[in-house]
């Protein structure tokens, strides 16, 4: 239970993190791409919103669109989550799931600050009434050591050693990716 409240301490301060360094990005390169082919600071602001939105419905049993069916679950979730956890970045080249793609243009900073502060919380307060409800395996901290320790997993390997170079690697600080902007 330490490593949980420890991740969502990490989680949450890696939140303020964002919405203050998305909170410092000019107005007038709010809506501007880093770069031809890049999402803008706002872009990734509701991409970010957007996630947790969706994630809340997933949690709610309300997610749009049919689920993937369940045994081809385990195996998504090896492919394509793994290597993203494994390695602390998205696969390059990959895009994100239609369901999380911002629009082309996005709203004014305090509206998207304030949707994605909103979603968070919201995800937050869902995820913690399904842990008290014991739902435990569908919401444990992903970490590379994770993926091998599921509950009920037969071919579970022993956790790695606290000092184990991918014991806990983790994904980049979310609010680096904003700093360009500034």
């Amino acid at each position: 239970m330490a490593d949980l409240q420890t991740g969502l301490r990490n989680h949450h301060q890696a939140v303020e993190a964002f919405l203050t360094t998305a909170g410092s990005v000019p107005a007038e390169r709010w809506g501007q791409p880093r770069a031809p082919g890049k999402w803008s600071a706002g872009q990734v602001t509701e991409h970010l919103a957007l996630a947790y939105e969706v994630n809340r419905k997933v949690l709610d049993g309300t997610a749009p669109g049919p689920p993937a069916p369940r045994l081809l679950r385990p195996l998504i979730r090896v492919l394509g989550l793994g290597p993203v956890l494994r390695h602390g970045r998205f696969i390059p080249g990959s895009k994100s799931p239609k369901v999380f793609r911002p629009g082309p243009s996005p709203a004014p900073p305090t509206v998207l600050l304030g949707r994605l502060r909103t979603a968070v919380e919201a995800f937050e307060r869902r995820r913690g009434g399904a842990e008290r409800r014991g739902r435990p395996s569908l919401l444990r901290p992903l970490t590379p050591g994770g993926l091998r320790s599921a509950p009920g997993n037969p071919r579970a390997a022993s956790p790695r050693p606290a000092g184990h170079p991918r014991s806990t690697r983790a994904m980049k600080q979310p609010a680096s990716a904003l700093r360009m902007w500034r």
